[in-house]
């Protein structure tokens, strides 16, 4: 699971006394893009003199939260290991009587210590989405996330966009949700949401690769330029009267004429 919150220390508003609100505001947002994406952006005002430190405070927290976690994922094999232990272990009837007819001191014992921690998947069973989502080991999402922050939203994601952004990426592949963003940047749709009906149209079409967008997009184009075709022009219409034609009508209103 990845860290979802950037670690800023009170002690920072004491040691950066002397930036500005501005300076300190873009440090702090330099330093939650660094942490989502484990790229350094450039920074050009006095709080790139302050980098350094928040780097290193974001690194050494991530760390131990990482270390953390882990442990604990440790344990939660473990307990796991001596659940099915057990579970393999005949027991006869003087066992049973010893222990007071069951084991539930045991079982207690192991249900708080795996409350929080679900017991390791079945070898080669696929990882759920998500999983190995951290823009840090993950280039492709840490691609995506640094794109969306610089030309979709200007800012940190919120946790549940950043979630969003996160299955899809491990869904559909860093390729299609790049592109779906770079569309949303080109009609200047500054949300998430834009991109993520584009996904959803391809995976409602089954477009799964770069070069099934790139057939889609043609295709669209060769209907639009259909449309926008004019109409074949009609052939002009030859309403003209000859001379042979006057004269003959002459000599009929002469001729109704005599006879009247």
């Amino acid at each position: 699971m990845a860290m979802n919150y950037t670690p800023l220390p009170l002690e920072f508003l004491e040691e950066m006394e002397e930036l500005s609100d501005a300076e300190y505001g873009r440090l702090i947002r330099w330093g939650q893009k660094y942490h989502l994406t484990g790229q350094e952006s450039k920074l050009s005002g006095n709080e790139r003199f302050y980098a350094k430190r928040v780097k290193m405070q974001i690194d050494r927290y991530k760390e131990n939260y990482d270390a953390a976690i882990e442990q604990r994922r440790a344990a939660g094999r473990e307990s796991a290991r001596r659940r099915a232990e057990r579970a393999l272990t005949p027991v006869d009837g003087s066992q049973r009587n010893a222990t007071g007819g069951n084991n539930t001191e045991t079982d207690t014992e192991t249900e708080t210590e795996t409350d929080e921690t679900p017991p390791p998947a079945p070898a080669g069973a696929p990882e759920p989405a998500g999983a190995n989502s951290d823009p840090l080991r993950d280039p492709a999402l840490g691609e995506v996330m640094s794109f969306y922050m610089e030309n979709i939203s200007k800012a940190v994601p919120s946790a549940v966009t950043t979630q969003s952004i996160q299955e899809y990426t491990a869904e559909m592949g860093g390729d299609l949700v790049l592109h779906a963003l770079r569309l949303a940047a080109e009609a200047e749709a500054h949300d998430w949401r834009y991109a993520k009906k584009i996904l959803e149209r391809y995976r409602g079409s089954g477009i799964t690769t770069m070069e099934a967008v790139r057939e889609d997009e043609m295709r669209a184009r060769q209907r639009k330029s259909r449309r926008a075709e004019p109409a074949a022009p009609e052939e002009p219409r030859d309403d003209s009267v000859t001379m042979e034609q006057i004269r003959a009508l002459r000599r009929r209103i002469v001729a109704g004429a005599g006879n009247s």
